[in-house]
């Protein structure tokens, strides 16, 4: 298993905290997720001011000029003037900013139909349009009815063709209006929800957004050359864009993973490299491009080049949590002194009392007292286990003499693959070594068969068979693995035998 890494980028823009064991921080997310964050990052993009004037390019007249008006003033105006396009507009952007500030349907409502007023009385108003397109995109994500949908299709088709790269397609609302409504669906309608996004691509080719939902949409079906495709076609026609090149990274990063092991696909490796230095020329200050690169380099067993990323991550964002990034890459390559000081640094400024790196980089340095006491705080923050997570608790609790079957014992435990499962069943004796062999397929799997198995060899003081197991091991070369520190740490307690 490799070891898990957490970052934190909350001084630049987002903050991944799951891992997946093998892609650590490969979490979806928008530019990633389905919907996570794509439904608030669609409501933002139409969120913002409800559009000009028809009588100033960039404010409202009321702006403009300084004579902003209250409420009773503006419904004087328009019962004054009621054929006056700009009494409307003021009185529609009026209820607009109300609207946002409270989240006020009422004033949404308002805002829309003296919007519609002003329409009429100044037909083909663009800053109008607009201030209307946006209204109803806002309702289409939160209720879903015909009516809304053709009248948004209508207007967004009327809208200036550099004014809609601006806005979002109407059919992109419908997507993410229809995948809340699916989210809680064990088999959800993806052919149906494909159709809405090329729907939502034809009416906006433009759109990063309805591109990056497609991919995504692939991506939890596990179609992963079309995903690839699709966001390469969105890569070569729309303008550069640093979360499709990143995402493209994650892409081929998960396509590596999901054929079974990282490390045998080292083709997909390259290409997702390239992918996050293209994403980072385009976004340098995103510090989530810098911590994924971090961890193929990694992975390509480029420990120098992975720690420039390191460092420049928590230049951008210098939290404990990048911190002990830091200190762990410096455990992996067996200078636990180094490690064991950043790490010292990194808990001097705060960092949690569940980060996976604090007991494993004590486990990596033989300072089992602490791993003991790390693990059970870690221990603690957790409301299912792993099989690693038990046996970690064996191993911890065996080398510290501390017992941790009370830790462990009242958690339900969740088995995350078929090898996973197969793992656990060989360290709780329901099947023997040759029988975990013969199911280890990859040296991703055989990095763990050996580790665990001369771990079994040196428990029982077999020392020839250990020192075998933990050097195959280390010869699989899954430069991630917690498994390849702790196989060194152990040949170097084999030394005297």
């Amino acid at each position: 298993m490799k070891q898990a890494a957490v970052k934190a980028i909350t001084a630049v823009k987002t903050t991944t905290a799951a891992h997946s064991r093998q892609l650590v921080g490969l979490v979806h997310r928008l530019r990633h997720p389905l919907l996570a964050g794509a439904l608030a990052l669609a409501i933002a993009g139409c969120a913002q001011q409800a559009g000009q004037s028809p009588a100033a390019n960039t404010k409202t007249h009321a702006e403009a000029t300084g004579n902003t008006r209250d409420l009773r003033s503006l419904q004087t105006w328009v019962e004054t003037e009621p054929d006056n396009p700009e009494a409307w507009y003021e009185l529609g952007y009026y209820h607009y900013r109300e609207a946002e500030e409270h989240n006020a349907t009422s004033s949404r409502e308002r805002a829309l139909a003296y919007f519609r007023k002003t329409l009429a009385l100044a037909p083909g108003n663009a800053p109008t349009q607009e201030a209307i397109y946006r209204l109803l995109y806002q309702k289409l994500l939160r209720e879903r009815r015909p009516e809304n949908l053709s009248e948004a299709r209508a207007l967004y088709a009327q809208i200036g063709s550099e004014a809609r790269k601006g806005l979002h397609p109407p059919s992109l609302a419908l997507f993410l209006n229809t995948y809340v409504q699916q989210a809680g669906d064990a088999q959800k309608d993806y052919p149906g929800l494909q159709q809405t996004l090329y729907n939502a691509i034809a009416e906006q080719p433009q759109s990063a957004l309805a591109h990056l939902q497609l991919a995504n949409l692939y991506r939890r079906q596990g179609y992963y050359p079309m995903a690839i495709a699709s966001l390469k076609l969105a890569s070569d026609n729309l303008d550069p864009s640093a979360d499709i090149q990143g995402t493209l990274g994650e892409l081929y990063e998960e396509r590596a993973f999901s054929q079974g092991c990282t490390y045998e696909y080292p083709a997909y490796l390259d290409r997702a490299i390239r992918h996050y230095q293209h994403a980072i020329a385009l976004e340098p200050d995103e510090g989530e491009w810098h911590f994924r690169l971090a961890q193929v380099y990694l992975d390509q067993n480029r420990p120098q080049l992975a720690m420039n990323e390191a460092q420049i991550l928590f230049e951008l964002a210098p939290k404990a949590e990048n911190q002990a990034f830091i200190a762990q890459q410096y455990s992996m390559r067996n200078q636990q002194p180094k490690a064991l000081q950043i790490l010292a640094q990194a808990q001097a400024k705060g960092l949690g009392q569940g980060d996976a790196a604090q007991h494993e980089i004590y486990m990596n340095s033989g300072q089992w007292q602490q791993a003991a006491q790390a693990f059970t705080q870690y221990l603690q923050g957790k409301k299912a286990l792993s099989g690693y997570d038990v046996i970690k608790a064996d191993i911890i609790g065996q080398q510290s003499n501390k017992d941790l079957s009370a830790q462990v014992r009242d958690k339900p435990l969740q088995l995350g693959s078929r090898w996973e499962a197969a793992v656990y069943a060989y360290w709780t004796g329901k099947v023997n070594r040759q029988q975990l062999a013969d199911y280890a397929g990859n040296r991703c799997e055989r990095t763990e068969l050996f580790f665990y198995a001369g771990y079994r060899e040196f428990a029982r003081g077999q020392w020839q068979q250990a020192r075998q197991d933990f050097s195959a091991a280390l010869q699989q070369n899954t430069w991630r693995f917690i498994e390849r520190p702790l196989a060194t740490y152990f040949l170097g307690r084999l030394t005297s035998h």
